[in-house]
């Protein structure tokens, strides 16, 4: 997971630098805009793109898909897989075709097809959980609303609360100042 990582941010980072080709116009905006407004901090900032990346360039992939469009060496790739070195040897003689069937059976074996997305992270208190995922509920609110056709994007919001010390918390939602990371044709 780490070596996916590392390459997942790399490709985002210079994804960044080329100033965020391949995505919609409306995402651009909202992107440069945040920057303009810098009101989030750097790794909710980051988070976002991340997950943009994955969304509009990647094409919301299943983690098994992102894991071959990210780690594109298969020797790396099953290396990040924990893939014993007896194993590697038997894979190496397979047909390319063989291969590609063998590394996608263990990809899914390994991540089970997860969908990132509806993967559920914990993170400490005070990291801005909350206006993280009020950042990517606006954004996509925005997306969807000029691409109503498009699947991509996400139609409606379900929120769950573990306990009545997180409703509180979740309030913020209904009382975030949209002109903090949306720019204002958007509203």
């Amino acid at each position: 997971m780490k070596i996916f990582v590392e390459l997942l941010q790399e490709q985002v980072k210079q994804w960044k630098g080329a100033k965020y080709p391949w995505i919609k116009t409306e995402t651009v905006s909202i992107l440069r805009y945040i920057q303009l407004k810098n009101y989030l901090r750097k790794p909710q900032i980051e988070a976002l793109e991340t997950y943009i990346y994955l969304k509009e360039v990647l094409w919301n992939p299943t983690l098994s898909q992102a894991y071959q469009q990210i780690i594109t060496d298969p020797k790396i790739l099953l290396k990040s897989l924990w893939v014993s070195q007896e194993e590697m040897m038997e894979i190496a003689f397979l047909t390319e075709q063989e291969r590609i069937q063998k590394i996608a059976w263990l990809l899914q074996q390994e991540l089970e097809e997860d969908d990132y997305s509806n993967q559920v992270y914990a993170l400490t208190m005070g990291t801005g959980k909350t206006v993280l995922m009020t950042t990517f509920m606006l954004y996509e609110a925005v997306l969807s609303f000029y691409y109503p056709e498009d699947d991509l994007f996400a139609k409606n919001f379900l929120v769950f609360a573990p306990d009545t010390t997180i409703i509180e918390s979740l309030k913020e939602i209904k009382d975030f100042d949209t002109s903090l990371v949306i720019p204002p044709e958007y509203w």
